[in-house]
């Protein structure tokens, strides 16, 4: 099972230090955030607004800078570490066309990583579709709340095939799990962080958790070997 460190690993999150510090810890995969700001750079970031207001996709990066009290890092910066990535691509709720923002990422992946290395996710599966139809090789991954299987099986059929789908773990359930085994989808539930839960997802057979906590899931799997 492949345990991925939510935003990397210590604070501050969804940056070099922390994805480097989750990589000197021995985790080898991390997840993290990214926005594209206004004068389009992809900028890895949680929400879609930081302390003061300022809304990342209205902002040029230079203005995200220096609004904050560290620097946010570039999607270009990330790709030079050696670690695998769980890209979360972050879509407003005014994007009239999704599908454009994550054909616009799927080129930019292609052109600077190789493409194993990398999945992207997102709760806006039009933005998938964009991913996934510009460059085929690139995984993507469905992220939710709820697990409705009808709605895993619509997304899947329009992706022509998931790598794999992200949902909370709170209400996931083995036939959740078998369903999406049974159709060649992956399991990888977030944010995992609590003893039970990670035992109780190991217990499903979950093919990897998202998780605040890489050192407990470590100890955990190694007893339940």
């Amino acid at each position: 099972m492949e345990i991925i460190c939510h935003r990397g690993l210590g604070d501050p999150e969804n940056t070099i230090e922390a994805f480097k510090r989750a990589k000197s810890e021995g985790f080898h995969f991390v997840e993290l955030d990214v926005h594209k700001s206004l004068d389009e750079q992809w900028v890895v970031y949680h929400d879609f607004k930081i302390p003061n207001g300022l809304v990342i996709e209205e902002t040029p990066y230079e203005e995200i800078k220096e609004n904050l009290d560290y620097v946010p890092p570039l999607l270009e910066d990330v790709l030079k570490l050696d670690i695998n990535l769980n890209i979360e691509l972050k879509v407003p709720k005014d994007n009239k066309d999704p599908r454009i923002l994550g054909k616009e990422l799927a080129k930019f992946l292609k052109e600077n990583t190789e493409l194993e290395r990398i999945y992207v996710s997102s709760f806006n599966y039009k933005a998938l579709l964009g991913v996934c139809k510009e460059v085929p090789k690139i995984r993507g991954a469905f992220l939710c709340v709820l697990p409705r299987l009808k709605k895993w099986d619509q997304v899947n059929r329009k992706l022509n095939g998931l790598y794999s789908i992200n949902p909370l773990f709170l209400l996931l359930r083995k036939k959740h799990v078998d369903w999406a085994h049974k159709n060649g989808i992956e399991i990888h539930p977030w944010t995992v962080n609590r003893e039970k839960w990670i035992k109780r997802m190991r217990k499903l057979n979950v093919d990897a958790i998202i998780t605040d906590k890489p050192k407990l899931v470590q100890e955990l799997v190694e007893v339940s070997k």
